[in-house]
């Protein structure tokens, strides 16, 4: 039976202007730093922008996302049989 746990910060990086926030765990981190598995959180957020196509301030969008910027999370991926 599969089972990974993947540890890490959360560090998000802005993409699509904005609207997209998206952190990648790689876990375990290897030797070489090339990362084969990874685990993704993302948020994606309309309201990111305004109504002239830019981006509005930090404390309007992404508001739940942005509660694990800088954080340590576990995430399990566990097969079900």
């Amino acid at each position: 039976m599969f089972k990974r746990v993947f540890e890490g910060e959360i560090d998000y990086e802005r993409e699509d202007g904005g609207q997209a926030l998206i952190a990648t765990i790689c876990d375990p981190v290897p030797a070489d730093d090339k990362c084969t598995m990874f685990v993704r959180v993302q948020s994606w957020d309309d309201k990111a922008l305004d109504k002239n196509g830019e981006m509005r301030p930090d404390r309007y969008s992404h508001k739940e996302a942005r509660t694990l910027q800088g954080k340590r999370v576990r995430v399990t991926i566990e097969e079900i049989p």
